[in-house]
C-alpha cells in the first residue's frame, strides 16, 4: 500500500506579505486622511467662534459711541494694512448698503492710528471721533483678529432709520451689519478681493438707537 507524504506548509509566501502591507497601508492613509478632515473642521469651528466674538465686540463698542455710529461704515483688510483710504470714508448713513450691494467692495479704509486721548490711564477727555478711531484701531489690530484669523477682512454697513422732523430726515435708530471674512486653508496669495470665493465669513446685524439730540 503506497503512502502518500503532504509537505507541511510553513510561513508566509511574499505575495501574502504584499497583500498585507498594502492593505496596512491603505488603512494608515485612510487614517491620515481622517485626522486632516478632522482637524480643519476643528480650525474652521474655532475661526467662527473668534469671527462672532469680533462682530459683537465692535457692535458693543458702537452702541457706546452713539454720536459717531454712521463713522464707523467702511471696509478694511488687515492682511493690506497700507491700503488705499476710500473717498468720503464711508460718511453718512451707507447708501444702499444691504440691498444686494453687499459684495461691492469698491474701496478700503486705513486702519486708524492709536489715539493716546482714549487709552484707559490717558487722563485725558476722549472725544467722539476720538474714540471712533480708537475703536476701530483696536478691534482691527487686536492680536485674536491679526493672528488668529488668516487673511482677516472686515465690513461694517451702517443704515440710518430716519423720520422727518420740521421738514428735515432726522436718524432715530442705525441698523448695522457686521461681515468679518477669513481663509480657511491660509491661502497667501496677494491680491485677493474682500468677499472673494475662496473665503469664509461670519455676518450679525443689530439695531442701535440713536442718540436723542444728535
Amino acid at each position: 500500500m503506497k503512502k502518500y507524504l503532504c509537505k507541511k506548509s510553513e510561513g508566509f509566501t511574499m505575495l501574502e506579505v504584499l497583500i498585507a502591507m498594502i492593505i496596512l497601508a491603505i488603512g494608515l492613509f485612510g487614517l491620515a486622511g481622517l485626522q486632516v478632515v478632522s482637524m480643519r473642521a476643528n480650525n474652521s469651528a474655532y475661526y467662527r467662534s473668534v469671527a462672532s466674538s469680533m462682530a459683537y465686540d465692535i457692535i458693543d463698542r458702537m452702541r457706546a459711541n452713539p454720536n459717531a455710529i454712521a463713522d464707523y461704515n467702511g471696509y478694511w483688510n488687515t492682511a493690506n494694512a497700507e491700503g488705499n483710504e476710500g473717498e468720503g470714508e464711508g460718511e453718512g448713513e451707507g447708501e444702499g448698503e444691504g440691498e444686494g450691494e453687499n459684495d461691492d467692495f469698491s474701496y478700503e479704509r486705513e486702519i486708524p492710528a492709536a489715539v493716546g486721548a482714549c487709552e484707559a490711564d490717558s487722563g485725558s477727555i476722549c472725544e467722539t471721533d476720538e474714540l471712533k478711531d480708537s475703536d476701530l484701531n483696536e478691534w482691527l489690530t487686536a492680536e485674536y483678529m491679526l493672528k488668529q484669523l488668516p487673511q482677516a477682512k472686515a465690513k461694517i454697513d451702517v443704515d440710518a432709520i430716519t423720520v422727518e422732523k420740521e421738514g428735515v430726515q432726522v436718524p432715530v435708530s442705525y441698523y448695522v451689519e457686521v461681515t468679518v471674512y477669513w481663509s480657511d486653508f491660509k491661502n497667501t496669495s496677494s491680491g485677493d478681493s474682500f468677499g472673494s470665493s475662496g473665503d469664509e465669513s461670519f455676518t450679525y446685524s443689530s439695531i442701535i438707537r440713536a442718540k436723542e439730540g444728535a
